[in-house]
């Protein structure tokens, strides 16, 4: 393997086998995946894996799928520590029936900010899928819910929760790129197609230069595709950063900073996150 590098993005796609998760572990590409509980998401029929068969898979492939719990927002407070005693490393939000902000959800991000459990939301647009396409309460979920501007709130009121937006914030990337700037906790994966984030990313690295603050992630589950697209994506975004920065050209004062900035998008400063996820106990 040429560079750490781990997935912070991952739901489980519905037909996965053992093998197929093999290959990623075999692959030398991949060091470790970030396996989201995700079980609001029916649309197309399909299953990204509730939290027991998270844990199920994971317990397979042991330092190689990280699991993180579903932050049900529609219970009560308790069900963070329920996971964390459960063996969840973090937490992913999704689906809220009111805005994450709502002070109804503040002793959640209490308890995870006590725990040490990140959390990743997703934020920024939500889709409207058809009927029965979301299992929420009346089938929809407001883009007001999931926006950029309730994890501002969340970031000033936590600051020791370590936050994760999804997908770069599609589509107000320069709302997320201002809240990676002014908040230490607040942190943006780039799960998205390529097509729909590529330019925001290296907006975000070269001309915002918070390239500490993004991490690599696929979401490739919501595509339908099969799972050694991973590989292929992270060995893209590895070529792609690396020419940004001209690292061929080796040596240079620039190409040794562009390293380093390489290195913590694809995988290490995932890896501090969960490093400090795990000395919580």
């Amino acid at each position: 393997m040429e560079m750490f590098v781990v997935d912070a993005h991952f739901h489980l796609p519905p037909n996965v086998t053992d093998d197929d998760l093999k290959l990623l572990a075999d692959s030398g590409e991949v060091a470790k995946i970030w396996l989201l509980s995700l079980p609001t998401f029916t649309h197309w029929g399909l299953d990204a894996g509730n939290d027991d068969r998270i844990l199920k898979v994971s317990e397979k492939f042991p330092g190689f799928l990280v699991p993180f719990g579903f932050l049900d927002l529609t219970r009560p407070a308790s069900v963070v520590d329920e996971l964390k005693a459960r063996g969840f490393v973090g937490l992913k939000a999704h689906t809220p029936p009111k805005p994450y902000g709502d002070e109804s959800y503040f002793e959640h991000y209490a308890r995870a900010e006590a725990l040490r459990m990140p959390v990743v939301f997703h934020c920024g647009h939500f889709w409207q899928f058809p009927e029965g396409g979301l299992a929420v309460e009346g089938g929809y979920v407001p883009t007001w819910n999931t926006s950029l501007y309730t994890l501002d709130l969340i970031a000033k009121r936590f600051p020791g929760l370590t936050i994760i937006g999804a997908h770069l914030g599609w589509p107000y990337f320069q709302e997320a790129m201002a809240l990676a700037l002014t908040h230490s906790n607040v942190y943006f994966d780039v799960s998205l197609p390529l097509h729909m984030v590529i330019q925001a990313a290296k907006e975000a690295i070269i001309e915002k230069d918070i390239g500490t603050k993004l991490l690599f992630g696929t979401d490739l589950f919501l595509l339908r595709v099969p799972v050694r697209k991973v590989i292929e994506r992270a060995i893209f975004w590895r070529q792609y950063l690396e020419a940004i920065f001209g690292l061929e050209l080796g040596g240079t004062p620039l190409a040794e900073a562009g390293r380093q900035i390489v290195e913590l998008v694809m995988g290490r400063t995932a890896e501090r996150i969960l490093s400090g996820a795990a000395s919580s106990g």
